[in-house]
């Protein structure tokens, strides 16, 4: 997490995503995303189980999380929208946080319930970029 966290906050301190439209920038988010799931399955399960049984470990993860989400919040408040939007940030910020607690349970349950996700995961970047930019671009937030 912390290597992704430093490649995201760099790529947001650089500007190198400034006026990407929004919807190819979440799809590059979206894939990080996913990708951050998926390479690692059982090391995030075993994560946040240990996590959830120390409070002080669980409040660490859920730190890490935010500060994660804001990094992806930092680079998709970069492109370009198809309006200007003064709630965009906040409706970044639930839709990061909508596709992480989704991924985070999918990751936790993959085993034991293989048939959660009726699609594979690599249909799952369309899907999850289009349901942020949906969400977005429809005044989701309001």
């Amino acid at each position: 997490m912390a290597t992704l966290l430093a490649r995201l906050d760099e790529m947001a301190a650089s500007g190198a995503c400034q006026g990407i439209d929004g919807e190819t920038l979440v799809a590059m988010c979206a894939q990080e995303m996913v990708n951050h799931y998926e390479d690692h399955p059982r090391l995030m399960a075993a994560f946040h189980a240990r996590s959830a049984s120390d409070p002080a470990a669980w409040g660490d993860v859920v730190r890490d999380h935010v500060k994660l989400a804001d990094a992806l919040v930092m680079l998709l408040m970069q492109g370009e929208w198809p309006a200007h939007r003064e709630d965009l940030r906040p409706a970044l910020t639930l839709a990061v946080h909508m596709v992480f607690a989704f991924l985070g349970a999918h990751s936790l349950h993959r085993d034991s319930v293989p048939d959660m996700l009726p699609f594979a995961p690599e249909a799952l970047i369309p899907e999850v970029t289009r349901m942020i930019t949906r969400y977005v671009d429809a005044g989701g937030a309001r």
